[in-house]
């Protein structure tokens, strides 16, 4: 299987993870001290910079207390033809 990355995904993705975590009140020092890790891993999310896994999403929805569709509530524009997987 062909490794995929969606940068432009990771992106929107970050934007929305930044839009809730500033609704809330909390700096990126401040959630990633609550999900026990370091401030670069939360900078590098929302920065759209890391293929985070499923398991850092969940923890992330949990320790905002928000419900895991609120950080996907986005929309994504439609791949670009050179990207489609065969």
């Amino acid at each position: 299987m062909k490794y995929f990355k969606d940068g432009e995904g990771l992106v929107y993705f970050g934007n929305r993870l930044r839009n809730l975590r500033k609704q809330r009140g909390l700096t990126q020092s401040e959630l990633a001290f609550l999900c026990g890790f370091g401030q670069n891993q939360i900078t590098n999310i929302e920065r759209g910079e890391t293929n985070t896994s499923l398991s850092i999403i969940f923890l992330i929805a949990r320790r905002m207390d928000i419900p895991l569709r609120d950080l996907f509530d986005f929309e994504l524009p439609p791949l670009p033809q050179s990207d489609q997987l065969q």
